[in-house]
């Protein structure tokens, strides 16, 4: 037994399918190919004498002969016929009242919204799956205007065009407000179930048909839009009787338990529609779909503004506003740091203090050449060692005047003092200036 539409599909049923391809209905219609099997009918791509193509519905043989398919079939044709909306196949011809039940619509292009799921491993994309929500729901919102139920809404039964149109199919288990009690339309048969397990509303699995109605379908919408999401029906079973049992009795299961991450407002968007007791959940196609726009532009409006993952320092800093050159600041702060050595170790202009005596020490004779050398001044063994770059105490200084003894004396100077070599002629070389090592002789020699 296989799951279709409408009913449980068995092999009498394909059997009989496929025996007619490559014959010739009343009317002229020759059937080409199979190209859908449901529980009630089968369906072909037909072509006429005059080369009109078309899909061709065809009620299964073993039924045809039952008067109660045959109303429900008849009734089907009617409300496509008095239906007319860009979201429903149009009808181009109906078969003679000779022979076998037929319908003859338009040939769409595409695949149903179940093909492209399982061809896109199992899901569609959220904004996608919105999308097409919504377009169900203008076909939705005139159908139960007028007073019909659909009561098979699913995946396999949206189809979309190769032109992006979406088209509900497949009212062979369709009611309106109009039908007759006799007619029976909905209720269970011995052949089989009339709607498919896991997308029917609990009420309908119960076959509490007074209690089904618009809120039905925005249930078995809300479930088509689990199944689209998350890859898994909303109730689980090994067969589809144990999934009706669950549909009967068991609340259907959060969309957060499957997909935690989805936007808040789709997940409580779906639940309410799975509501179990219909006055929790929508009660018409046009507030579901106020519900679902509002959650489209609030999921659009996150994707738009959401930073991506590879995003770069530029691509988050605003518009308008330059990133931050990191590598230059990091050279001119290098460079900065040389200027200020330099400017430590290099020339300073001299003191006043210093030039007299300077002077005075040119007026002395010149020492013997075999005299002991002159200890370097301190400055210079600091200016080799580069030591602390301030000191806070003033120093204190021997300076020699001519004709009177050496005595002590203090040396005014600021309160912080930068420690710097004593004036030269010319500037101290490279050497000097870049190895600690270099010796006090070597200092006073260029000093000099």
């Amino acid at each position: 037994m296989q799951a279709a539409k409408g009913l449980l599909v068995d092999a009498t049923s394909r059997q009989s399918a496929l025996l007619r391809v490559s014959t010739e209905l009343e009317g002229g219609w020759a059937l080409e190919q199979l190209i859908g099997l449901g529980g009630s009918a089968a369906v072909y791509r037909g072509r006429r004498a005059d080369g009109c193509v078309g899909a061709v519905k065809v009620m299964h043989a073993h039924l045809s002969l039952d008067a109660g398919w045959q109303r429900r079939f008849q009734r089907e044709t009617e409300l496509l016929r008095q239906f007319p909306c860009s979201g429903v196949a149009r009808v181009l011809e109906v078969g003679p009242a000779a022979g076998p039940p037929f319908i003859v619509m338009e040939l769409l292009q595409g695949q149903s919204l179940e093909a492209a799921r399982v061809a896109r491993g199992g899901t569609l994309p959220t904004t996608e799956v919105l999308a097409h929500a919504d377009a169900v729901l203008q076909v939705l919102s005139a159908m139960h205007a007028v007073g019909v139920v659909h009561r098979d809404l699913k995946p396999s039964n949206l189809f979309l065009s190769n032109e992006g149109e979406l088209k509900v199919l497949d009212f062979g288990i369709a009611t309106a407000s109009t039908n007759e009690p006799g007619y029976g339309l909905g209720h269970t048969t011995t052949r089989g179930i009339l709607g498919t397990p896991a997308f029917m509303p609990p009420e309908q699995a119960r076959g509490r048909w007074d209690l089904v109605d618009a809120r039905s379908d925005l249930w078995a919408l809300g479930a088509t839009l689990f199944t689209l999401l998350s890859g898994e029906v909303v109730h689980l079973g090994g067969t589809e009787n144990e999934r009706l049992g669950l549909a009967m009795v068991k609340p259907a299961r959060s969309l957060r338990q499957l997909l935690p991450r989805l936007h808040p407002k789709v997940i409580a968007l779906v639940d309410r529609a799975l509501a179990y007791d219909a006055r929790d959940r929508f009660q018409s196609a046009d507030e579901f779909r106020r519900g679902l726009q509002d959650a489209r532009l609030e999921l659009e409006h996150e994707l738009a503004f959401a930073p991506r993952a590879d995003a770069t320092v530029r691509d988050v800093n605003p518009p308008g506003l330059p990133t931050a050159p990191r590598k230059r600041w990091s050279s001119v702060v290098a460079a900065a740091s040389v200027v200020a050595a330099l400017g430590f170790l290099g020339w300073q202009a001299p003191r006043p203090g210093r030039l007299v005596a300077r002077t005075l020490e040119s007026q002395r004779p010149s020492p013997p050449s075999q005299a002991a050398p002159v200890a370097p001044e301190p400055r210079a063994i600091a200016a080799a060692a580069l030591p602390a770059p301030l000191a806070t105490v003033p120093p204190t200084r021997s300076r020699r005047i001519s004709g009177s003894p050496a005595r002590i004396e203090p040396v005014k100077s600021p309160t912080l003092v930068s420690p710097a070599p004593e004036p030269t002629r010319q500037p101290l070389d490279e050497r000097v200036i870049s190895q600690v090592g270099a010796t006090s002789t070597e200092l006073l020699e260029r000093r000099e």
